[in-house]
């Protein structure tokens, strides 16, 4: 009864919005020599069930794996609600990332981030972030986006929507 109460419970979250326009001009990053990279952009099946319950053909997975266990996974969104809620077209892609905790701090999200743009040169890429989330924060930074500006949304059944954009 819990969970369905919190669902149904309107809840208001503060993001930050960052985003770049050279991406020719970026660093090229590279993975430490002990990951490799993944990309899964069909709708096959992986054989790996956090990968394979989100993947559809609107998204794209890098998966970087240290030998056989995955460190992290990050998802290009090409269709995106948010995105279109706050006006940009789709020639805009957003993305969402997990580390797993041992792997935290050692630059693989930036590392990603920077190959998914590179990968995709025609579209320019928003990060949506929690102002408190330093770490993504940094690794956004890192990668060569910028702090555009900060939003407030709710959510309610699960659903985001997007209220007010303001400068801060």
């Amino acid at each position: 009864m819990k969970k369905l109460l919190k669902k149904i419970k309107p809840t208001v979250i503060k993001n930050y919005v960052y985003g770049g326009k050279d991406f020719e001009k970026l660093p090229i990053l590279k993975l430490p020599e002990t990951f490799t990279l993944k990309i899964f952009d069909d709708n096959a099946l992986t054989g790996i069930n956090i990968i394979d319950r989100h993947k559809n053909a609107d998204n794209t997975c890098y998966a970087v794996f240290e030998n056989d266990h995955l460190a992290h996974i990050s998802w290009v969104y090409k269709n995106n609600l948010l995105l279109r809620q706050l006006g940009y077209g789709r020639n805009y892609y957003t993305m969402g990332s997990y580390t797993d905790p041992a792997y935290r701090g050692r630059g693989i999200f930036s590392v990603i981030l920077n190959s998914m743009m590179r990968d995709h040169p025609d579209k320019r890429f928003l990060g949506f972030v929690d102002p408190l989330n330093e770490v993504s924060i940094k690794g956004l930074i890192k990668a060569g986006l910028e702090k555009w500006y900060q939003f407030k949304l709710i959510r309610v059944f699960g659903l985001k929507i997007y209220l007010k954009k303001y400068e801060d």
